[in-house]
Formats: structure tokens, sequence, C-alpha cells
């Protein structure tokens, strides 16, 4: 079976996340505050449901010692109260938030490759594509906690009198960039690795061309 970080390096899982990345931050001209609070809250739901299924079926798997079904159970239930609170209405009081999630996140992510590392073979069979679902939904709320994040420095950025000209420029950016991921969707996987560079290089100038306008 794979683990959480070769999954994340699958090709495909990685198109979804630059995806992610791009509607996220794409979200943030086209939503006020509380829709993209909406969205936030959205996803988190998404990745609640999908890691309670990645759970359940580690519960129910016979090959798997008792120890590591009881880190599993409780790193999931840290992850709940971590996705039950909700998002955080100060610069600071996010961040802080922002980082309690993604610590909890990563933990349950470990906890799963130890089980993983056990290679239960009862498990095999339908655990990587569920685990793909679920790193999948992982990464489009690190896209959206990450994108939200310009919330708070908005006012700032608002008060520039070029802020609309950079805005539709960064905007462009990212239409242009979706636009080329979906064209890559449709190569052969095989040709798809040799794009890898220019679609990252691709995701990390969206994300820098964002930072610098709400700065």
């Amino acid at each position: 079976m794979s683990t959480v970080k070769e999954i994340r390096e699958a090709i495909d899982a990685k198109l979804d996340k630059w995806e992610a990345q791009a509607t996220a931050f794409q979200a943030q001209f086209e939503l006020n505050k509380a829709e993209l609070i909406e969205r936030v809250e959205e996803q988190k739901h998404q990745l609640e449901k999908i890691a309670q299924r990645v759970r359940d079926k580690i519960d129910e798997a016979s090959g798997l010692a008792e120890e590591t079904k009881a880190k599993i159970r409780a790193s999931f239930e840290h992850l709940q109260v971590q996705l039950a609170l909700g998002v955080a209405d100060t610069r600071d009081a996010y961040q802080d938030w922002k980082q309690k999630l993604q610590s909890s996140i990563a933990a349950f992510e470990a906890d799963l490759d130890v089980a993983i590392a056990e290679e239960d073979a009862a498990l095999q069979a339908e655990f990587d594509a569920l685990m793909e679902a679920y790193v999948k939904e992982a990464d489009a709320l690190e896209a959206e906690i990450v994108a939200m994040e310009a919330q708070f420095n908005e006012d700032k950025a608002r008060a520039k009198a070029d802020f609309e000209k950079y805005k539709q420029d960064v905007q462009s950016k990212i239409n242009t960039y979706k636009s080329e991921l979906e064209e890559k969707r449709k190569v052969a996987s095989g040709k798809l690795e040799t794009l890898e560079t220019e679609l990252s290089a691709g995701a990390t100038q969206i994300k820098n061309a964002f930072s610098k306008l709400f700065s």
C-alpha cells in the first residue's frame, strides 16, 4: 500500500492539489468573507467525512494490531475537535487555529502511515482508493485555509491605489493556469511527468503574486 507521502507524489494528486490552490485563490476575489468562511467549513466537513471512513476501514481490519487501531481512533478524535472549531476572526487567532488544525491533520496522517506499514492484506484491497480520496480532501482544505489568510490583510491591500489593476492581473494568471491544468489532465499520464516542473512553477508564481497582492 502507498503511504500518504507517496500518494501526494503521484501526478494526479499533484494536479488535484494545484487546482484546489488556484480555485481557493480565485474565490478570494469573487466571494465575501462570510461566503469564504462557508467554503472553509464545507471543506472541513468533507475532510471529516472521508477521515471517518478511513478510521472505520482501519477499525474493521482484522490483521492490524489493536494498539494501531487505538492510535488511529485517538488521532481522529483530536482531528474532529480541531475541525469543529470555527474559523478565527483575527489574524493572530487565525494563525493559531490554522497551525493547530494542520498539526492535527499531520498527526492523523502519521498514524495512518503506521497502519499502512503493517501491510494488512485485508485492508489493502480498498484502502488505496480511500486514501487517495482522503488526500484530495485534506489538500483542498489546506488550500482553502492558506488562501483565507488574505482576508486579514485585505483592508491594507485595498488601500493601495493600484489594487484593482494587480487584482485583475492575478485573476488573469489564475484563469490561465486553471485552463492549462485542464489541458494537462487530458495528456497521457506518462507525458504528464515531463510537465510537472512547469506546472509546479506556475502554482508557485500564482501563490507569490497572490501573497504580494495582499501584503
